[in-house]
Order: structure tokens, then sequence, then C-alpha cells
């Protein structure tokens, strides 16, 4: 396996250090920001050190990042996690026959590329046994892809920035981290009371859009739609005539919003709520799992009215899902302010420095 992958594709597992007093650096950007949160070990569970975001200005990313790494809690000893998604990233569910995951993993090298539509020497790929502790003869299997020109220049670009990677890591799995670790309560009891119930985490980025649904804290589904605020933020930039940047500002603004950027805003997340009904349908049928709630993250929940959007198109409970909220802060760590849940991403990366293997 690639070295920047020893923690790549990671799915749901416990906490545990991998040093004592290391600390784990989540990074998740994106073309317009750079977002990063720090973590730590406390007792049983993960302190939070700092969260925060940098705007790339003028395309210069590694700018940014140097930014980011510099407003982050300042340890001498810590990991840093990046996130990689998007086109050329492929998760697949599969059974297969149980086994240890040692022999899965060999055997995985051999077949892989039954499953992903590239040439095997140009993807990074890994695999997890999703029900570890199963008795059935055949087990539940995350299979993992992505294309190599999408995991070499993100390492490139941290090393030029001065930054040593300990891991790269899909992005949608890293939410399942999150997941796992923090589950939305109003969800939690009654999902786990039935594998016949799924919540559906709806992850909406800026050039896209994760759609992954999970039943008894394991994921089952995902599905990427290249729907995404960035979307929105074109057609603002293009009907007013301002920079890209400036619309988005405008688009993140507490103010009230001018009616024609409601309406631009009105019609991509009608364009992408669609789409997610298309596959909350695949979903249901194909697996007979009833989706019973949805959990809406990045920084698409930051929009105002996007809540009671998506409310109004689905009927099944939604909440504005906001796992930072529930992790401690370090001492003279301010509080995110409602902001927590466009933090996911990067909060997915910094839990994997503390998977077990």
């Amino acid at each position: 396996m690639h070295p920047f992958l020893q923690y790549y594709f990671r799915s749901v597992k416990r906490l545990m250090p991998s040093q004592a007093g290391r600390t784990a650096l989540g990074i998740d950007f994106s073309a317009s920001v750079c977002r990063f949160v720090e973590i730590a070990l406390k007792g049983d569970g993960v302190e939070l050190l700092c969260a925060g975001e940098i705007l790339v200005e003028n395309g210069d990313e590694k700018a940014a990042l140097v930014k980011a790494v510099a407003e982050a809690n300042q340890t001498k000893i810590r990991s840093v996690v990046a996130s990689v998604s998007g086109k050329g990233t492929l998760i697949r569910y599969i059974e297969l026959p149980r086994m240890s995951l040692r022999d899965l993993k060999k055997a995985f090298l051999i077949e892989a590329d039954k499953y992903f539509p590239f040439p095997k020497e140009t993807i990074y790929t890994d695999c997890h046994i999703l029900d570890e502790r199963g008795s059935e003869k055949k087990m539940a299997v995350l299979a993992a892809g992505v294309k190599k020109d999408v995991v070499d220049p993100r390492v490139k670009l941290c090393k030029d920035a001065g930054i040593e990677l300990d891991g790269v890591g899909l992005a949608t799995v890293g939410v399942a981290n999150v997941f796992e670790a923090f589950p939305p309560k109003i969800f939690s009891k009654e999902q786990k009371d039935s594998a016949l119930k799924g919540v559906a985490v709806i992850d909406i980025g800026e050039a896209g859009t994760n759609l992954m649904v999970l039943a008894r804290g394991l994921p089952k589904f995902s599905r990427d739609i290249y729907i995404g605020t960035g979307e929105i933020i074109k057609r603002i930039a293009n009907t007013t005539g301002v920079p890209y940047a400036q619309a988005r500002a405008s688009l993140f603004a507490r103010e009230t919003k001018p009616d024609a950027v409601v309406r631009m805003t009105d019609a991509v997340l009608g364009d992408l709520a669609t789409e997610l009904a298309l596959s909350f349908d695949y979903f249901v049928t194909e697996k007979n799992i009833t989706i019973h709630g949805i959990a809406l993250v990045g920084e698409g929940a930051m929009l105002k009215g996007a809540e009671s959007f998506f409310a109004g198109k689905f009927d099944i409970p939604i909440i504005m899902w906001d796992p930072l909220a529930e992790i401690p802060l370090a001492s003279g760590v301010a509080p995110l302010a409602d902001t927590g849940r466009k933090y996911v991403t990067a909060l997915g990366m910094a839990l994997q420095v503390y998977d077990k293997d």
C-alpha cells in the first residue's frame, strides 16, 4: 500500500492512542477554502483543540494550507491526515466469504480490478470488513479506490507547504467515523433497535454532495452527487458580474438575501433534492431498509433556510447535525457558535489517527 495511505479508507473503529501526547490534525480543503480540526485524547474520548477555515485567495491553495496549519493548535507532536473526495474516488459495498482482514487484503490485491473501472496501476485501493463480529458465512466489505492523480497532487501540495502527512482519507468514510463516534442522539437509539432503519447523512460541499446511508452505525450505501454550493456561487457570480470569492461571501453572509439569490439557491437545492429522492428510492427498494432520519452537514447546511427547504421536500425528520458540539473543549478554546457542521469532514480525518488497525 502507498505509504501515505496507512489510514486510508478506514471505516468505523474505536479510538485508541497511537502515541502518548500526540494530537491529530484533520484537513479538508476545496478550491475555495481549507478547513482544519485538531483534537487530542482525553480519557476515553477526545477534546477539541481548535477548528477553523482559511479562504483560498487567487487560487493559491498552498498559501491557504500554510495559514491553516499555522493557525491550528501549536503542538510539537501531532499527526496530520488530509481528505480526498469527489471524482476519481469510488466506494463499493460487497459480500464475500468470511475471512480474516489479513486474508481479505491479500485477496483484494489480486481481485481489486473487478470492482473499479480503472486500470489497476492508476489507482490506490483498500478494503475493510464492516461486520467484523458477524457469525454469518458471508461478510459485508467496504472496498474503496481512488485514482492516483487525485491522491498524489494532494500529497505533493502538503509536502510543498511543509506538511508531512500521516495519512490520506476518503471524506465519505471520515463522515462515517464521525457518525459512529458522535451519532445524532435523536436517531441513534431507534436506529440501534432495528437493522431495517437507516439514517441518511447528506454532506453538502462546494464541488458536490455526498450521500451516505447508515444502518446500525455501519455504511450501507453512498453516492456522490455533483451538485453543491459552488453551483449557486457560480450563478450568483454570473448574474451579478462579481468575482467568485465575492459571490461566495455574499451567499454565506448573515444578512437577508436578495430575492434573486434566494431563487438561485432554491433552484440548485431543488435539483439536489431530486437526485437525493432518486437515491432514497433506489436504496429502500434494493436494501429493504427504510430511511427514518436525515442529518444535514457540510457548508451547504450553513445556508439560511436549508433545513426548512429539505423538510418541505422529504417526509422524513431532518436535523442540522453538529457533532463538534458534542466534543469537550480544551482549556481556553472558544465555542464554535453553531458552525461545527461544516467541519465534519476535517473532524473525520482527525479521528482516523486514533483508529485501531
